[in-house]
């Protein structure tokens, strides 16, 4: 028995000295958002193993295929003995994206998202153009916002658990206009706060379901904040796990693809109405010093916070990382690659973010990934450019939703100061490797 033992942890141990941990390295041969029209682009990919301390592999067979804004397509293959290089262009102010699989000895690609290289770069990205903006986006908007204004806010404050005594915990709901339902969350702040001592910051959390969490170091750092986590749908923040599947699966089931050829019945409009409204309460709070608003979140919060941005002006910066519902005509309508979202109907363009820019006039933070094909990079690069006030932006390469590819997701980073004319110049600020 001793003996068998002894053999089958020899081949286990043996085993895990032969495992493959693919991945790749790779990145242009410049800034990928810097080349001009009919420039070449190169594109350097690496094959390693980072069950190797990353080392190189060769001797594998690579594929790898090349689409882009253009609508044009390309192919081919190659060994992994050397570096991969793919060598495109494009025409049009757009995006180019090159991916290479690693095929097993099947000829089958190798599964998962860290085995992939997904690597892109633009061309005149600075003119690639949305969708007109509706002539009455401002009306619509304003009409709608002042309506709500004008019903008085009844609002339910109701203190909860806190996990740390020196952390006021509460739930809230706070009506909107008559027929919608309230918007609801949980706020919190320092239980030793002065009045008129704090800023707010606002939560606001992306796509999904669960209940709603406020960090106590959230509250506490920096000399205290109060601190705003807003729901999705109008539900009850601290409701069961059971509570909030059944809001995922049956009640809002498919939420954000709903009534899309409406102006403002849709998911988002509603979503960002209720926003604005529990902003509105968050500002009666005693403790608020009635300057900083800080609002930001990734992803569908992203989104949100932009529509705070825009439609409050009270609201002093804005972090909008990973950001959704960009750009929702750029597939339709101008043929760019496709992301995760609602298929364009003119009615979408009022809730299009790049439509919410030109009203931002607060400092924005944006992160994006290159390869992030839920919310595209060209509708990406139309924010940055329309954005009014100061705006900082990383760009990470290799890097998807929220995830980063490879061994490295080179990173070029940007920044420009207040723009009213909307001619904008992309200047990198530096250039590192995460």
């Amino acid at each position: 028995m001793k003996k068998i033992i002894t053999s089958f942890a020899l081949a286990l141990t043996s085993l895990c000295l032969s495992a493959e941990d693919l991945s790749f390295r790779g990145q242009t041969d410049k800034d990928p958002l810097l080349y001009k029209l009919g420039e070449e682009i190169v594109f350097r990919v690496t094959l390693v193993d980072k069950a190797k301390k990353s080392a190189p592999v060769k001797g594998r067979k690579l594929v790898w295929e090349r689409t882009g804004d253009d609508g044009k397509k390309e192919k081919g293959e190659a060994l992994s003995d050397e570096p991969l290089v793919v060598k495109t262009k494009i025409d049009i102010p757009g995006f180019v994206r090159v991916i290479v699989n690693v095929l097993d000895e099947k000829g089958k690609k190798v599964p998962g998202a860290f085995a992939q290289f997904d690597g892109n770069a633009g061309a005149d990205v600075m003119n690639i153009e949305p969708s007109p903006r509706p002539a009455n986006f401002d009306e619509v908007w304003d009409t709608a916002i002042a309506k709500m204004k004008s019903v008085p806010m009844k609002v339910r404050l109701e203190r909860v658990a806190s996990p740390d005594p020196a952390v006021v915990m509460s739930e809230f709901s706070v009506n909107l206009v008559p027929g919608e339902g309230p918007a609801t969350g949980c706020v919190a702040w320092p239980a030793a706060a002065a009045d008129g001592t704090l800023p707010i910051k606002v939560e606001t959390p992306g796509y999904g379901y669960g209940r709603t969490y406020i960090s106590k170091d959230n509250v506490l750092r920096k000399g205290g904040s109060i601190v705003l986590a807003i729901t999705r749908y109008g539900e009850d923040p601290l409701g069961s796990e059971e509570y909030h599947m059944n809001l995922w699966t049956n009640v809002c089931f498919a939420f954000c693809w709903h009534n899309m050829t409406s102006t403002n019945a849709n998911d988002q409009f509603k979503m960002v109405m209720r926003d604005l409204r529990a902003l509105q309460f968050a500002k009666t709070l005693p403790q608020w010093d009635g300057k900083r608003i800080y609002v930001g979140g990734g992803s569908m919060g992203g989104y949100r916070s932009m529509g705070l941005a825009a439609f409050d002006k009270d609201v002093t910066s804005c972090s909008a990382h990973y950001s959704w519902m960009t750009d929702l005509a750029g597939y339709t309508k101008y043929k760019r690659l496709e992301g995760w979202l609602p298929r364009w109907t003119v009615e979408l363009d009022y809730i299009d973010a790049v439509h919410f820019a030109p009203r931002i006039t607060c400092p924005v933070d944006m992160l994006i990934g290159l390869s992030d094909y839920v919310c595209p990079p060209s509708g990406q690069m139309i924010l940055y450019r329309l954005f009014r006030g100061p705006v900082t932006l990383k760009a990470l390469q290799n890097a998807g939703h929220g995830i980063y590819y490879g061994v490295t997701c080179p990173t070029t980073s940007y920044k420009r100061g207040a723009c009213d004319t909307g001619k904008v110049e992309l200047v990198p600020e530096k250039k590192d490797s995460k």
